[in-house]
């Protein structure tokens, strides 16, 4: 694995892209499980999110608040 290009410091964060919306729709499942579901697709949203803001504030980091 190279790590060349990796700034010191910087951190990384790891994702999965979930999608549980036909299983959620059909009456196949309990509402339990349905909730459940729907609480890991959420939290999946948020994380994708969460990357996402941090790949476009980290030009800003680099560029603004390196001191330079």
């Amino acid at each position: 694995m190279r790590l060349d290009g990796v700034r010191p410091g910087s951190s990384c964060i790891a994702i999965t892209d979930t999608s549980n919306h036909d299983l959620i729709a059909s009456n196949d499942i309990g509402s339990i499980r349905k909730v459940v579901l729907h609480a890991v697709d959420t939290v999946g949203i948020v994380h994708a999110m969460n990357l996402h803001i941090e790949a476009l504030v980290l030009p800003i980091q680099a560029l603004v608040f390196t001191g330079h």
